[in-house]
């Protein structure tokens, strides 16, 4: 059984003890991460979806009462679907409420579901953990309510929802949880909706994406770069589309230390653990690496993986900072039913 599967079966396990009976379905949503750009507003993207994401197991109800469980919180949120208000970002549930409230503000015939969320993602580390819940949500309600909308359309919804509803910042990751495919890299240009997919397949070269959490809780954001990083960024994207295409992976990693360096010195910012993340990966052979959220991104050799990690633990012990978390990923599929 592969672990898509065998996590599949968890959730709707889970689903089975808590509410005494099985669920419609499971859905999945990856979370994801920009390999280089995904600025706010306008800015290209490379983005990638994770292999980690969110499992919803879900059942449609006869009434419009909402019941939503997480594995990773205590207790269940009962709400009516008619008695959702905008504004309530400080409960984890805000993202799957708002989902249906989008939904049903714009005229879909959205009632009462069951709800039961179990992720494999890290929280608050810029890994889109939240994107990847309202993704998961959107899929498994429109599916289970039959609604004719499509991933473009529920992209626009869980929009509205981020913004309208919780009050969070627009976020282009749900780009990648809705539209990604696996083995490939998304290209997202938001200033007109372009998508494009690119093969991405390290692997065949020798290669990996290696991931550090620095545990930094909450991530960090850019929310206004300047406009010389902002120019040379969507530069670096378009430089690092072309090389991706032209099998030349190693070039890319150039592209990603010159982002970050420019968000340490353009943008200021100053993070010493990320800073030091980089420092010891370049300094144990990685190609290059770029800080994303509360994560740094490398690209490395493929058996030098354990060598990478163990150089940024081993500085963030000098320094006294938590030990890091690591591991390599590949691009994974976007959101989509994995279970019923």
């Amino acid at each position: 059984m592969s672990d898509v599967d065998e996590m599949a079966e968890v959730t709707a396990g889970l689903f089975r003890a808590f509410f005494r009976t099985d669920a419609d379905g499971v859905w999945f949503a990856p979370g994801g991460v920009n390999l280089i750009g995904g600025l706010p507003g306008d800015g290209l993207a490379l983005q990638l979806a994770l292999p980690r994401g969110v499992r919803v197991a879900a059942r449609l109800r006869d009434d419009e009462d909402l019941r939503i469980v997480s594995s990773q919180h205590s207790g269940i949120a009962e709400i009516g679907a008619a008695d959702l208000v905008p504004g309530d970002r400080g409960r984890w549930y805000a993202y799957v409420a708002g989902v249906v409230w989008a939904l049903r503000r714009n005229g879909h015939l959205v009632g009462g579901f069951d709800l039961l969320f179990h992720g494999d993602v890290p929280t608050g580390a810029g890994f889109a953990s939240s994107g990847a819940l309202a993704c998961a949500t959107a899929l498994a309600v429109a599916e289970l309510s039959h609604l004719s909308v499509s991933r473009l359309e529920l992209m626009s919804l869980v929009r509205e929802a981020e913004t309208g509803f919780v009050g969070v910042p627009d976020a282009a990751h749900r780009a990648a949880a809705f539209l990604a495919r696996r083995d490939h890299l998304l290209v997202l240009d938001p200033a007109d909706a372009g998508v494009e997919h690119v093969a991405f397949t390290p692997a065949s070269l020798g290669m990996s994406v290696l991931v550090i959490d620095a545990r930094l809780r909450p991530s960090v954001t850019v929310r206004h770069p300047g406009v010389p990083y902002a120019v040379m960024e969507n530069e670096r994207v378009a430089e690092a589309v072309e090389l991706v295409k032209a099998g030349r992976l190693r070039a890319i990693g150039g592209l990603m230390t010159a982002s970050h360096l420019s968000l340490r010195f353009d943008c200021e910012v100053a993070v010493p653990e990320l800073d030091l993340a980089l420092i010891a990966l370049l300094g144990a052979g990685a190609f290059g690496a770029r800080m994303n959220g509360g994560s740094v991104l490398a690209l490395i050799e493929e058996d030098r993986a354990g060598t990478c990690l163990a150089a940024v633990r081993a500085g963030f012990e000098r320094h006294g900072f938590a030990e890091p978390d690591g591991w390599t990923t590949v691009a994974s599929e976007g959101a989509h039913r994995v279970r019923g």
